[in-house]
């Protein structure tokens, strides 16, 4: 996809220079000519002038500060500055003095001095409006818009008609991006001085002039970026029209001028005007010298971004390069010019300047966006998700409505190729959540893109590749785009729909793949060749294509009227528009960007889309598809209609292809010619069988590296060959998938580069003694140029027409049937086919003879034209047409009716066979297209530990009973999973299956799903029959532990724990459990974890009973049987802990819970003798932290910048009927509503008691900014992510229990939240125990809230964390989080925390606890009776009859300090 993010009037520093609005100065030079004087300051210094002559006449210093005011006005700022600091000598508070001199220290560049001299002197006039408009001028200058606003709007309302202070106005309503007022304002001036926008009359004064030119140009730009309110492009492209007629002189003009009409798509009209700007500003006279420079260069980078939008882009990095050797470090320049290397193709290059484009200006933005297309074509889509977040950030505080693009890119981005199948269905189901958020999100916030192509930049293309239904995702994609380019969805103005009459019917071919040698156009040139011209005009619209024709030679001359389309959406729909089309045929809609969007739009009153890509539009705006008769299954509807069009049928093979050219001396004349000639691509010498793979790397499914390998298995010495990637990184991917994959025959694999088409290519193909059609996606060019030369081409075909374009062509030349070995029924037989054309000599010869003199009947298929004619006719309204219309005569169409029925065209049935291959059929692509297997994938992917151990589909089978259970265990139905699992072990059980699990998985499953619907004692009885099936089994023996324990045994659970860690200690590698060197990379996820469970459990058990020191004691033996000395020290070390890429931290890390939140379980040695980081605890070389390593200090836990603002707190605030509990909730809400970090409390009260018990704590404290609705119910997650997405959306939300608070210490850590990163993340906060307790009997609310207050000095004395990974009270998240919203369980139910976080991890957030930073304040047990601490209990485990059912995750403590 082409990156074209061009950028026409520079960065915010030029566009602010470019309206009249300097810039602070950077350089040396600038700052030594601002000191002279610059023409802003001479126009303050004149304004003094005026208020100086109405001073009090007996002012003795009067006449020297005229004096010094005109030499300010000279330039002589150094003789003017000496007389103010006389006179100042004399009358410290002499106003007009302060005021000269502070505008002098701001013209040298001492703001800091001028904002304090200008203060002081407005202080002594509060109401001089030219004070405060200066003092207004002097904030703008220190960053400080918005008091700059304040003060300048005070200064027009004392003095409404002083230009120079609504000018001032003006500048500084721009820089706090009030642009609404902006240009009111500014039109405001304009009526002010008599003109009028739409009239090119100059001012009456000329003294206005200057004035009038820059209001001018600043309405009618702001009106092209769409910062007026009520303002279109025309209205800012007439604007500019009539200032150029008052004022044609003026570059700044002309080049606004120019990107209006740019902007407009009136390319043209534009170059024109950049042209004349880059001529005029040299000479202009209101332009310094400085800018006259950069306005030329800017001119000259926008002139050459039109020739890169005509895709002329050799010629535009020629002007980018000529701009840059006038100015290297100039931004624009850069960006564009990256923008056009990646466009022909020279990503390297493009990376260098887009980099240094980069270290120049680190926030331009078009450049982060241009490089993360980069990283994200490469296949680093976090690589490219780091930059985009960047830039939307930026585009967040500048320009918000240019966020929207980059929304999409996120939502829509996909991957080119990945590791293995597991990553390719994650990858697949996360597309699809994206898009399903962005969805959701859409129904609640408008987010608008101007320019699609422009801003989005780039299509899903790879989304068909894994070979699966997209019709659900590719309408969920086309619905978002709906709602975000309404104005481009839908009937262009003007449009018809009235049926052609007496007339030929204009037909469009739209591409922009139709240059020479691609494939879109040679399989549509036939078409446009021998359509009948009596009845059609068949009109080419080839879309620039850089560094070539747009169209090849035949498309050129076969077309009654080429309309080249350029890189400019606007231009593009006009030249539509103007076309007139009655029907458009997109030969292609998800190749690249503008044919994807411009088929958003309809521009025919018939529009149609050919199989370029072989899958659904899915949108409202293409009424056909066109496919083939051959190339859909017969069957394919049984299990849905994957198309959101009416399919159009053509009859037969469908495919029109001219025969090919082939080079001379191809086919080789013999066996000995072929193999040397393989030399030349770099293959191994020797005369063995050649299997040549094609296709684009990315073509290539995970599955199909098994295939290979059977392949290879099955073979003698054949060898694999495949062609590179177009780039580097993808083959390096498929390279070490296949090394993976093939094991000891990935020596017999190889790589040849990818050849041009022509000459090369056919000499590559001719090599080969097979060719190898992947599936599920295959390919047709490939396949019939090998066909061409005689070379068999094994087949699979599936039941989609992405997979079936070669077996068409096999059934136009009769070689279907088995005996050919050519066309594959299955898997198995696809290897057996290609095992044998290798091994068998004689069998290939026969093929391959038989390939050769039957290629001929594919070629030039006349019976495509004719059914591409018929079809037209009928939706164009043309009279019928015959087979004579298009050449084809009565005995070529016999013929061809003849071929068809030489084979059974049940695609891949068989005559002889047809029920037990219609049986095969129905399970042939289930393993591309089953959901429920992707998922289960996934999920081996990203394992959990839930209980119960849901078997992996890497491990064994899944029978329907199984995956049913898991689905049901999934949603909570806890009582369903356990009913199916039932159902499984009677099936299966003794007597087997073919699909039968392993039996003590399903029991311990069971066993652990009887536990949580309380059946403990038949609990009991499936997990020890599961452990005596399997005595390793960590799993069954840990939750049999659980069950006994709970039951009261606990002496036996003790025995079954020990003999859980045994039993998972003995799995792992022995050379794991000594030396840090052989841990890493060694131990299991799965083990681990187990280890890890059975520890905390056991632990938690023994904490249960009050044995704290046995608890410790556990934990640390634990660890130290797992892991010794210097990798106990790396898990748990703070330098360690703050190192985010320690390389050995990463591979530690597996052993999860035990490693990160066990390791320091302060709950378990709380009432212990020994600190948790004594050394007396853990003696050294196994001491976690040492004594001299303590807690973090509050340098280490520094806020990551910006300020703390914007919190929105949900909470269900009640009144419970206890005295003690009603003064802590009461307490926490006390000290929420104290928190300045917290914008606002929303408290959905369960009735209006506890709603007037909020708003009575409000009352006391004195707060505003409490709000108050009444839910009627408990709160649950569902309804405050309802609410939140609602009323906050993209806010920052914390929901915490009612007896959580936070302090403002905490909160300030996370910055600003309007920027902080929660894309896709939930912080779900375990909380610290506040202890300081007081008495509270006798108190009423009015003391306590005071009470609260004077806590605040002792907070930090009062904490202590408990730290555990089964708890959290507080979650931080952004409006929406779409998996809550349908998460229907109360807070504070027991094991909510645990539920809540495998729904949000299960559906792709990353849910963090970053609790040694972020500190919730628990004040339940704290505020007591007689003040004193309250007596030590037994903290239970998180048990409760009541538990939230269903698959839990821990969130363990953040592995950095600092998160």
């Amino acid at each position: 996809p082409l990156a074209r993010r061009f950028h026409a009037l520079g960065s915010q520093r030029s566009r602010r220079a470019a309206a009249g609005r300097a810039a602070a100065p950077r350089t040396a030079a600038a700052r030594e000519k601002r000191q002279e004087g610059s023409p802003t300051m001479v126009g303050w210094a004149r304004t003094l002038l005026a208020a100086l002559a109405y001073a009090a006449a007996e002012d003795p210093h009067l006449a020297r500060l005229r004096q010094a005011a005109q030499l300010q006005n000279a330039g002589r700022l150094s003789e003017a500055v000496p007389i103010y600091e006389d006179v100042l000598r004399q009358v410290p508070n002499h106003p007009d003095a302060l005021h000269l001199s502070g505008l002098a220290a701001l013209a040298a560049g001492d703001a800091v001095k001028a904002k304090e001299l200008v203060e002081r002197a407005s202080s002594l006039r509060p109401n001089d409006p030219t004070m405060l408009s200066n003092l207004g001028e002097v904030y703008r200058s220190i960053g400080d818009a918005q008091t700059g606003v304040a003060l300048l709007k005070r200064a027009v309302a004392i003095a409404p008609r002083d230009l120079g202070v609504k000018r001032n106005l003006i500048a500084v309503l721009w820089d706090a991006q009030l642009y609404a007022e902006f240009c009111e304002a500014s039109r405001e001036l304009l009526g002010q001085i008599g003109v009028s926008l739409d009239s090119p009359e100059r001012a009456a004064d000329p003294t206005f002039h200057f004035i009038e030119r820059r209001a001018r140009f600043d309405v009618a730009d702001s009106a092209q970026r769409h910062r007026c309110s009520g303002v279109t492009d025309d209205d800012a492209f007439r604007w500019f029209e009539y200032a150029l007629r008052a004022y044609p002189e003026d570059a700044r003009l002309w080049i606004g001028s120019g990107v209006a009409a740019h902007a407009k798509g009136l390319l043209d009209v534009a170059a024109e005007r950049y042209e004349r700007a880059y001529t005029l500003a040299a000479g202009d006279a209101t332009l310094a010298n400085d800018q006259r420079h950069q306005f030329v260069l800017q001119a000259r980078v926008n002139r050459a971004a039109i020739d890169h939008e005509r895709g002329l882009s050799e010629l535009a990095i020629e002007g980018y390069e000529a701009v840059l050797t006038l100015e290297p470090e100039h931004t624009q320049a850069l960006n564009n010019l990256g923008a056009a290397l990646v466009t022909v193709g020279r990503h390297d290059d493009a990376v260098k300047v887009l980099e240094k484009c980069l270290d120049v200006e680190p926030g331009q933005v078009q450049a982060l966006t241009n490089l993360a297309a980069h990283w994200a074509n490469e296949g680093f889509l976090e690589r490219a998700s780091l930059l985009n977040k960047r830039a939307i950030s930026l585009y967040l505080q500048r320009d918000p409505r240019r966020a929207a693009g980059l929304f999409a890119r996120e939502a829509f981005a996909i991957r080119p190729i990945v590791e293995d199948s597991a990553a390719m269905y994650a990858a697949r189901l996360d597309f699809a959540r994206r898009v399903a958020s962005l969805e959701w999100l859409l129904q609640r916030r408008t987010l608008i893109i101007d320019d699609p192509v422009v801003e989005v930049e780039h299509v899903h293309f790879y989304l068909p590749y894994p070979g699966l239904d997209d019709r659900p995702l590719q309408e969920a994609v086309a619905r978002c785009y709906e709602k975000m380019i309404p104005h481009l969805a839908g009937p262009v103005p003007g449009l018809s729909p009235e049926p052609v009459q007496g007339r030929r019917a204009r037909i469009g071919f739209l591409s922009k793949l139709f240059a020479e040698h691609e494939p879109h156009g040679l399989l549509l040139e036939g078409v446009v060749q021998h359509l009948p011209r009596d009845r059609f005009v068949v009109v080419v619209l080839p879309v620039a294509s850089p560094g070539r024709d747009a169209a090849s030679e035949l498309l050129r001359s076969s077309a009654d009227e080429l309309i080249e389309l350029g890189l400019n959406m606007r231009e593009n729909r006009f030249s539509l528009i103007n076309a007139k089309l009655d029907v458009l045929i997109f030969a292609d809609m998800l190749s690249e960007p503008m044919s994807y969007f411009l088929g958003f739009s309809r521009f025919a009153p018939v529009q149609v889309c050919f199989w370029g890509n072989p899958l659904t539009t899915g949108r409202k705006s293409i009424d056909y598809f066109v496919s083939a008769d051959r190339m859909e299954h017969p069957h394919r509807t049984l299990a849905g209609d994957e198309w959101s069009e009416q399919v159009v049928l053509l009859d037969g093979q469908g495919i029109w292809y001219r025969r090919p050219s082939i080079p001379e001396g191809l086919p080789y004349p013999n066996r000995e010619a072929a193999v040397a000639a393989r030399q030349a691509l770099g293959l191994p010498e020797g005369d063995w069988p050649l299997l040549l793979c094609p296709q684009s790397v990315f073509k290539l499914h995970p599955h199909f590296n098994t295939v290979v390998r059977r392949i290879l298995e099955a073979t003698k010495d054949a060898r694999v060959v495949f062609t590179a990637g177009r780039r580097q990184a993808w083959t390096k991917v498929l390279v070490a998938r296949l090394e993976k994959t093939l094991g000891p025959y990935k020596s017999r694999c190889a790589f040849v580069p990818r050849q041009m088409p022509g000459t090369d290519y056919y000499k590559l193909l001719a090599v080969a003694d097979v060719l190898l059609h992947p599936f599920p996606f295959g390919g047709s060019r490939t396949s019939a140029d090998g066909l061409a030369l005689g070379v068999p081409v094994v087949v699979r075909p599936t039941t989609q027409l992405r997979c079936r374009m070669a077996y068409s062509f096999y059934a136009s030349m009769g070689l279907t049937g088995k005996n050919w070995t050519l066309v594959a029924s299955t898997t198995d037989d696809y290897v057996a086919f290609a095992a044998r054309l290798a091994n068998d000599v004689e069998h290939r010869r026969t093929v391959a003879a038989a390939v050769a003199a039957r290629q001929h009947v594919i070629w030039e298929d006349r019976s495509v034209v004719l059914g591409w004619a018929r079809f037209l006719a009928r939706v164009s309204g043309q009279r019928p047409v015959a087979p004579a219309d298009v050449g084809l005569m009565s005995e070529e169409l016999a013929a061809h009716d003849v071929d068809v029925g030489l084979e059974a065209d049940v695609g891949l049935i068989e005559e002889d066979e047809s029920a037990e291959a219609r049986a095969a059929h129905e399970r042939l692509d289930r393993t591309f297209r089953d959901d429920t297997i992707i998922e289960e994938k996934r999920r081996a992917l990203q394992p959990q530990k839930p209980i119960p151990d849901q078997p992996r589909l890497r491990d064994q089978p899944r029978p329907p009973e199984a995956l049913e259970a898991a689905l049901l265990y999934e949603r909570g139905d806890i009582k369903g999973a356990a009913a199916q699992l039932e159902v499984l072990i009677a099936r299966c059980y003794p007597q087997g299956g073919a699909d039968c699990p392993d039996e003590a998985k399903v029991r311990s499953d069971l066993g652990a799903q009887y536990h949580q619907s309380d059946r403990w004692e038949e609990a009991v009885v499936e997990l020890r029959r599961a452990v005596e099936l399997e005595p390793t089994n960590g799993v069954a023996l840990n939750n049999l532990a659980v069950t006994l324990n709970t039951l009261g045994r606990e002496d036996e659970a003790d025995d079954v724990y020990e003999r859980a860690l045994k039993a998972v200690k003995a799995r792992m590698a022995p050379s794991a459990t000594g030396f840090e060197e052989k841990l890493l990379g060694v131990l299991s996820d799965k083990d681990s974890w187990d280890y890890a469970t059975a520890l905390f459990n056991s632990a938690n058990q023994l904490r249960d009973r009050g044995d704290y020191e046995g608890a410790a004691a556990k934990i640390r033996r634990g660890l130290k049987e797992v892991i010794e000395g210097d990798a106990l020290l790396a898990l748990v070390r703070a330098e360690n802990h703050r190192s985010s890429d320690d390389a050995r931290l990463a591979s530690l890390r597996r052993l999860g819970i035990a490693t990160n939140s066990l390791a320091v379980l302060d709950d378990y040695l709380s009432n212990s003798s020994e600190n948790w980081f004594s050394s007396k605890a853990f003696p050294p070389p196994y001491s976690l932290l040492g004594r001299d390593e303590g807690p973090p200090s509050n340098e280490e836990l520094a806020p990551l910048g910006g300020e703390a603002t914007g919190f929105e707190l949900i909470t269900q605030v009640y009144e419970p009927a206890d005295f003690i509990r009603r003064m802590e909730v009461a307490f926490a809400l006390a000290k929420n509503l104290r928190n300045t970090r917290i914008s606002k409390i929303h408290v959905l009260a369960e009735n209006g008691r506890d709603g007037r018990f909020a708003s009575s704590i409000a009352a006391l404290v004195g707060a505003t900014h409490l709000h108050v609705q009444i839910l009627g119910r408990r709160l649950r997650f569902s309804d405050a992510e309802g609410y939140a997405a609602a009323s906050l959306p993209r806010r920052a939300v914390i929901l915490s229990n009612a007896d959580v608070f936070f302090d403002e210490d905490s909160l300030r850590r996370l910055g600003d939240a309007r920027t902080l990163d929660l894309d896709r993340r939930v912080l779900a906060l375990l909380r610290w125990e506040w202890t300081c307790g007081f008495d509270v009997q006798g108190m009423d609310l009015k003391t306590l809230v005071a009470a609260a207050q004077a806590t605040d000095q002792i907070e930090d004395r009062c904490l202590r964390l408990r730290a555990r990974a089964d708890s959290q009270d507080a979650w931080i998240f952004r409006a929406p989080v779409p998996p809550l919203a349908t998460f229907d369980t109360e807070l504070g139910r027991a094991k909510c925390d645990n539920r809540v976080a495998f729904v949000l991890g299960a559906a792709g957030y990353d849910v963090a606890n970053p609790a040694f930073a972020l500190r919730p304040r628990h004040v339940q047990r704290v505020l007591f009776a007689n003040g004193t601490a309250p007596p030590p209990k037994a903290a239970r485990s998180y048990t409760s009859p009541d538990e939230a059912r269903g698959a839990t995750r821990y969130v363990p403590l953040a592995d950095q300090w600092v998160f």
